[in-house]
């Protein structure tokens, strides 16, 4: 009998030959006992045969196995690398959406009223609306050509989704600077919003220290314009 397996003692018995070929000169199957804690005794118990190859086919298949192991870990790897560099292209293209809409508000408000002049004098019906195309024209008369304007119509929202008009008094009114909830004026605002800024930090009292520790977040003991840049921009309420 060349079964991996055996009953004896009337089937009460079970011999279970685990290698193939017992011996290196047997010819048996090698054999498995699959034992399942709930089920019928048909579907608790299992037996599986098995049937080894030779010690060569065995070494080679142990060292493609391992090279298929190595395969998988580094192509994992290179999924992990994938990933990341995509999560950093994205946090990159955030910032840099970010950065864009910041400077197309700063530029807003500084154009405010010649943008309200333009939008006006084709506004024939006083009622605000304008279409994209002549929103998008405006934008790029007063602010310049510079700005992705298609981007920016849908970061800010502008189109009504049933219409498509564009209420540019309602635009306008959405950018405003204010330092403390005091309005900032249109003209010269930047200006106006350091000398409030300074104002405040003299008006604070604090010894020399603490007063670099507000401006100079690196702690080197210098302040530049970038950082005292960084600190307006943390003044302002849009």
């Amino acid at each position: 009998d060349d079964h991996g397996f055996k009953w004896l003692h009337n089937n009460q018995c079970l011999t279970v030959f685990s290698a193939s070929k017992y011996g290196g000169h047997g010819r048996n199957f090698g054999g498995v006992v699959v034992v399942r804690p709930s089920g019928t005794p048909g579907e608790r118990f299992t037996l599986k045969e098995h049937w080894a190859g030779t010690l060569d086919a065995l070494v080679k298949l142990e060292a493609e196995t391992e090279g298929a192991a190595e395969q998988i870990k580094n192509a994992a790897a290179e999924v992990c690398e994938q990933r990341q560099r995509k999560a950093d292209n994205i946090a990159m293209l955030e910032s840099a959406e970010a950065e864009v809409v910041y400077h197309a508000m700063r530029q807003v408000v500084a154009k405010r009223h010649d943008l309200y002049q333009y939008w006006s004098a084709i506004n024939k019906s006083g009622d605000m609306h304008v279409d994209a195309a002549v929103w998008r024209e405006g934008c790029t008369t007063i602010l310049g050509e510079s700005l992705p304007l298609f981007m920016l119509q849908k970061t800010f929202g502008v189109v009504h989704p049933k219409s498509g008009l564009v209420c540019f008094s309602r635009f306008l009114e959405r950018f405003k600077v204010s330092f403390h909830g005091r309005p900032l004026p249109t003209v010269g605002w930047a200006r106006a919003l350091a000398w409030r800024v300074v104002e405040s930090l003299v008006k604070a009292n604090l010894a020399l220290p603490e007063l670099l520790k507000v401006i100079d977040r690196s702690g080197d003991g210098c302040v530049t314009f970038d950082q005292f840049k960084s600190l307006l921009k943390e003044c302002i309420a849009w």
